[in-house]
């Protein structure tokens, strides 16, 4: 059985990115060693059929005495396996592992996944990787790319010549595994960023387009998958603070307007103007999330007891509902239930109005919300037993608005729901006890 020796310096170079690989090698008959520094993650690539070697690597430090140790560590490690050939990846186990080859005279294989910080960098430290690789990439049988950019550098210094150097299509992707998923069909455009974080990745860059976009106020969300190279958990976690701190005044403002907004609305004009004075003044305390107008009606006990965290709710009673014959217990579920499903909906942000008043033989009970617009596909759905928009809900949740509907007709009442990207109205007319 044939043996291949394969020198990385992380467990996610193999496990993450030629894992394909080493199960063809493992399917087709090769006995496949790999040897990485030490990781509790390992347990996963021996789980492929490979024996792990663990081999000290220091991947960014640049004391040569360490360097020097790995190379005889490689040095001693190819002559107790004896591989029919070796394969390399990254700078360390590509240039000491080349190294080392040349000595044991085995066939060697090296994978270049970028040229790293020294190339880019340039000056003194270019001058010594590069020598460096001369040396170990010289007697390479092939030294694989993942673009034409970096072969082209390595053969105009010198470092490796023209027939030594194959290109691929990148390094691949397994398409069961990170299958194909449609964008997901909503306002806020997410970016996803899949690399280590460090500099010449480009994040800086990224850093600062991200300030700008929260800062203008685009509808956007960031990701990042990987792992920080050099010290950017601190840059990442100020960025952090600063978009929630964006948020809080966001916010903030919203439920300001929100707040003037329902007041213009209840012609409450008086009360408009006070408030805007407060807001110019610079006041924080000019916000209450509940305004009511009759602390001591049915109404009003019904709005104290709902959670409405951000939301601010208004209450303008114009008719008793005592002039009814329905009871308390029925009223509670009737604008309960319409409440907590219009809560659910607008996310803790925006502005409930509840009215009530007389229409000729009737009481009219008006709740608005300026929440998100029912689709009117759905529309004529809402009232149905069992029909809901929530995701994962429970029996309970399928519930709410039918009860709405039975109680309301078996007290030969109507209610009936509008909506548009401006408002949602829900309207339920009850016969009054009396003439009005």
């Amino acid at each position: 059985m044939k043996k291949v020796l394969i020198l990385s310096n992380h467990f996610a170079t193999i496990y993450k990115f030629r894992r394909e690989l080493v199960e063809s090698l493992v399917t087709r008959g090769y006995e496949v060693v790999v040897s990485l520094p030490k990781s509790d993650d390992n347990e996963e690539i021996k789980s492929l059929g490979v024996r792990i070697v663990e081999t000290y690597v220091d991947r960014k430090s640049l004391n040569p005495i360490k360097d020097i140790k790995l190379f005889l560590d490689y040095l001693k490690l190819i002559k107790i396996e004896k591989p029919d050939i070796i394969i390399g990846y990254t700078i360390k186990p590509n240039i000491y592992g080349g190294m080392a080859t040349r000595i044991r005279k085995t066939p060697f294989i090296a994978n270049v996944t970028g040229l790293g910080s020294a190339y880019y960098k340039g000056g003194m430290l270019k001058k010594i990787v590069s020598s460096l690789y001369k040396v170990g990439l010289k007697k390479a049988k092939s030294v694989f790319f993942e673009n034409v950019q970096n072969a082209q550098v390595m053969i105009d210094d010198k470092t490796i010549t023209k027939e030594q150097a194959v290109v691929m299509n990148g390094a691949g992707v397994n398409l069961e595994r990170f299958s194909f998923s449609k964008m997901p069909k909503d306002d806020i455009t997410k970016f996803l960023f899949v690399g280590r974080v460090m500099e010449e990745k480009g994040v800086n860059e990224l850093f600062e387009a991200i300030k700008k976009i929260k800062q203008e106020g685009i509808k956007a969300e960031f990701g990042f998958l990987g792992w920080f190279e050099e010290d950017y958990s601190q840059i990442i976690k100020e960025l952090e603070e600063k978009i929630n701190d964006l948020k809080k005044v966001k916010h903030d403002y919203g439920s300001q307007i929100s707040y003037l907004y329902g007041l213009c609305l209840m012609g409450k004009y008086d009360k408009l103007t006070d408030s805007l004075k407060s807001i110019i003044n610079g006041h924080d305390n000019i916000i209450s999330e509940v305004e009511i107008y009759n602390n001591d009606s049915i109404i009003s006990m019904i709005v104290n007891g709902i959670k409405h965290k951000g939301i601010n709710i208004f209450v303008d009673e114009q008719a008793s509902l005592e002039d009814i014959n329905v009871s308390e217990m029925e009223i509670q579920r009737i604008v309960s239930n319409i409440l907590n499903n219009s809560v659910t909906a607008m996310n803790e942000k925006g502005l409930i109005i509840v009215r009530t008043y007389y229409s000729l033989n009737s009481v009219v009970i008006k709740i608005q919300n300026n929440g998100p617009k029912i689709e009117d596909e759905i529309i004529d759905k809402i009232f149905d037993v069992g029909f809901t928009t929530k995701e994962n809900s429970n029996k309970e949740h399928r519930l709410g608005l039918a009860i709405v509907k039975e109680i309301v007709e078996r007290n030969n009442g109507k209610v009936s729901v509008s909506s548009n990207d401006t408002i949602t109205e829900f309207i339920i007319k009850i016969p009054a006890k009396i003439s009005v």
